[in-house]
């Protein structure tokens, strides 16, 4: 939950809050989240069904802004786990 919250302040700073839809975190058992021995996420940034969301995923600058993102938040979740 704290990564996807980070993900979504910077991305709602960056392009609106009108534009970055936070649909919150959710949990399933999928084989890629409960067969490790580590912590897990799998994060959905956008959906490429949704024409605004693909306009926006087809440019460097989101693509980049989506990866720092959760890779600043993932930090700072790791951090807050010592």
């Amino acid at each position: 939950e704290s990564v996807q919250m980070g993900v979504i302040s910077d991305l709602q700073s960056q392009y609106g809050k009108e534009n970055i839809r936070d649909l919150g975190a959710k949990t399933a058992l999928f084989y890629v989240l409960v067969a490790t021995r580590m912590p897990a996420i799998l994060f959905e940034a956008s959906f490429v069904s949704n024409p605004e969301d693909e306009r926006r995923l087809r440019t460097p600058h989101f693509q980049n802004a989506i990866a720092k993102s959760m890779a600043e938040s993932t930090y700072t979740w790791l951090e807050s786990q010592e």
